[in-house]
Order: C-alpha cells, then sequence, then structure tokens
C-alpha cells in the first residue's frame, strides 16, 4: 500500500476521521476506544466498520507520567484510578462517551485486569 501512496501515518486521530468523514481518506488503524469515540464525534457511526486484527493483542490502556512525578504522587494517582474502577464510574465514563452497549462489552470481564495492572494498594 506504501508503494502505491496509499499509506499515511498521521499522528493526530482527529484528522484521520476529518479525513474520512471528507472522502479523503478510507480508513485506520485505531484502539477499538479511538475508533469508537472518534465515530461518534465526527457522524461517522453508521458509515464505518470495524475489523478486529487478530495479531494486535488486547490493549491496557494505561496513565503515563513522567519519570520526573515523584512516587508518592504516582501513588495517589493509581489510587484514584482503583477507586473509580471499583466504583464503576470508570465504566459510566466509557457508556457515557462511547455509548451504554461498548461500556458493557469493555467491562464484560469485569475490573481484575485493570485493577491487577496498578501498583499495589498504599
Amino acid at each position: 500500500m506504501q508503494q502505491q501512496g496509499r499509506l499515511e501515518y498521521v499522528s493526530d486521530f482527529g484528522v484521520v476521521f476529518r479525513k474520512i468523514k471528507a472522502g479523503r481518506a478510507e480508513g485506520t488503524l485505531a484502539p477499538a476506544t479511538i475508533h469508537l469515540l472518534n465515530q461518534r464525534l465526527f457522524g461517522l457511526t453508521a458509515k464505518m466498520s470495524a475489523t478486529w486484527v487478530s495479531e494486535s493483542p488486547r490493549m491496557m490502556v494505561g496513565l503515563y507520567v513522567s519519570k520526573k512525578v515523584p512516587p508518592h504522587i504516582l501513588q495517589r494517582y493509581a489510587d484514584a484510578l482503583r477507586s473509580i474502577v471499583l466504583d464503576g464510574t470508570m465504566q459510566k465514563f466509557y457508556e457515557r462517551y462511547l455509548g451504554a452497549d461498548m461500556g458493557h462489552r469493555l467491562f464484560d470481564n469485569g475490573t481484575r485486569d485493570l485493577l491487577n495492572a496498578l501498583p499495589p494498594p498504599r
């Protein structure tokens, strides 16, 4: 595709989805949540379909911070994330921005994987 001039590298999903909406691009590779959110934002929900890439592992999305952040502050971030996962707020965010069905699908296996990815509480 690249040799045919049909592949473009773009680092801004908003630009990509605007190009799709304008008919200047046919699709993109994106994490599911980015794809779903931008479909809704740009009114493309009924105009696109998703195909899962089997070679792509399930992705854990996390909080990325500078290495300059002191450990006690990083722990506070982790504790805050843990609390919104445990009390259901995180799922509500997904439901609000991606739709109730998708929020339920993303959390169909519960929250164990999310909680296990965080540093242990102190």
